[in-house]
């Protein structure tokens, strides 16, 4: 194969700091909603293969926020759509640092609180992503 130029595009998102807000505009379509009081969700990881590391004690700590009025998203067991639909409105997010929260760039906006869990990865590898920021040279 014989190329005449290659056409290589700016990134788009650069791990641990920056996203260019063009990807950021094309990702967030869904719409979040109105934010519903008492709205909870847990971004669970329970139902992930055996393959995947797992948290000690996380079938525990569901049931115990289930009870609370938690709502419990096994993300992988649902299609895209009722993942979104599970999300949206809620009020608090919380999750273990991992690929379901990937959903809430789906998002026009989240204005749910959110907290991420960290799973006890290098502090160098957790930053938060920054529509604004440009990556430094």
């Amino acid at each position: 194969m014989t190329v005449e130029e290659p056409v290589v595009p700016q990134q788009g998102c650069v791990f641990g700091g920056w996203f260019h807000p063009a990807q950021a505009a094309a990702l967030g379509v869904a719409p979040y909603g109105p934010v519903q009081g008492g709205k909870r969700v847990w971004l669970s990881g329970s139902a992930l293969p055996d393959r995947v590391a797992h948290v000690q004690g996380e079938a525990a700590v569901e049931a115990r926020l289930a009870a609370a009025g938690w709502t419990i998203l096994r993300a992988e067991t649902l299609s895209l759509p009722r993942q979104l639909a599970a999300l949206a409105g809620a009020e608090r997010i919380v999750g273990l640092m991992d690929s379901a929260l990937h959903l809430l760039l789906l998002f026009d906006v989240v204005p749910a609180r959110v907290s991420i869990l960290s799973r006890g990865l290098h502090r160098d590898l957790v930053r938060p992503m920054r529509p604004s920021r440009r990556p430094r040279a």
